[in-house]
């Protein structure tokens, strides 16, 4: 009787165990499906966003103007909304806002938008761009808002390529190419 009983429980147990390393390997397989998903998605997106920052490179600096500047937010919005502020990371996330919020307040600077104090923070707001003198939209931008805006940009570049390498080998074993081994 007792080994029957020992056998009924090995069984029993040995059914949970397998059942549970079951569902644990199909919960595996639908999120390393997940991850492969998002991947592509952010790979077909995100290169349209690393495209619009190109107007502020480090090297060599470029004369841009405020009325580039009014351009730039507005499409990165659109694209932001339409094509894939779903698929970036949190810290992603930030960076776009960062960089939305150099702009804006380089434009809020030479009162091209309008801004109001919400929380504590000022912040821009919509203003009619027929109400924007010329001459103050075709003034090349500052080399303080061109450097705070590029910085921005950068630090956007750099975290939608840690989205995109986030599955892959860390950081540290990618070879820096600055790097003489």
């Amino acid at each position: 009787m007792n080994e029957l009983l020992v056998m009924a429980v090995s069984v029993i147990v040995s059914g949970l165990v397998a059942y549970a390393v079951a569902q644990a390997q199909t919960r595996r397989e639908a999120s390393s499906q997940l991850d492969s998903e998002l991947r592509e998605a952010r790979l077909n997106a995100y290169p349209w966003l690393w495209k619009m920052t190109e107007l502020l490179p480090l090297w060599p600096p470029d004369e841009v103007r405020y009325e580039q500047l009014v351009d730039l937010s507005y499409r990165m919005r659109n694209w932001y909304f339409n094509q894939g502020g779903i698929y970036l990371s949190r810290p992603a996330q930030f960076a776009y806002l960062r960089a939305q919020q150099a702009i804006g307040a380089a434009l809020v600077g030479q009162k091209i938008w309008g801004s109001e104090t919400l929380n504590g923070k000022t912040v821009g707001v919509y203003r009619d761009p027929a109400t924007v003198p010329q001459a103050t939209l075709k003034a090349v931008i500052s080399v303080q808002d061109y450097q705070a805006i590029r910085q921005g940009l950068s630090d956007l570049r750099y975290h939608l390529t840690q989205d995109l390498l986030g599955r892959r080998a860390p950081a540290a074993e990618i070879a820096d190419p600055s790097s003489t081994s």
